[in-house]
């Protein structure tokens, strides 16, 4: 068999394994980790409708995102139809740097409740203030 066929081949099998992974295997592993991890780390449900990557053009596609309240409530605390994130190049990966050329948010929504007491429905979210005791300045 010719060198030029078997390159040909080789790049034929690495364009349909990058294409299987792409589009396939990577959108149903990483909606999982995503959902678990978002919902352990906010004590909140989240949920996604459909992850989307495209390895070609190196983009992103999120459908259907939403963070409920903690309590239940009919309104989610954060959601969006869609959210869009196309990468600038893959040798910005190669410098370590994540350069995004276009980002898109269709339809967010952010639900603020002001309960009783001035606590906000996120309040849960921020950081506990830790007071550190006041250090004593010698003269």
């Amino acid at each position: 068999m010719a060198l030029w066929k078997k390159i040909l081949i080789g790049l034929a099998v690495f364009f349909v394994l990058v294409s299987i992974i792409g589009f396939l295997i990577l959108p149903a592993v990483i909606k999982p980790v995503l959902i678990k991890k978002m919902t352990a780390t906010l004590h909140r449900q989240v949920s996604v409708e459909k992850i989307s990557i495209n390895p070609y053009t190196l983009s992103l596609t999120v459908r259907g995102f939403k963070i409920s309240e903690p309590v239940a409530s009919p309104n989610p605390f954060v959601a969006f139809d869609e959210f869009y994130a196309n990468m600038y190049g893959i040798s910005s990966l190669f410098q370590g740097k994540l350069i995004l050329e276009e980002v898109k948010l269709t339809k967010p929504y952010i639900n603020i409740i002001r309960r009783e007491g001035n606590v906000y429905n996120f309040s849960d979210l921020l950081p506990k203030d830790k007071k550190k005791p006041a250090k004593e300045t010698k003269p």
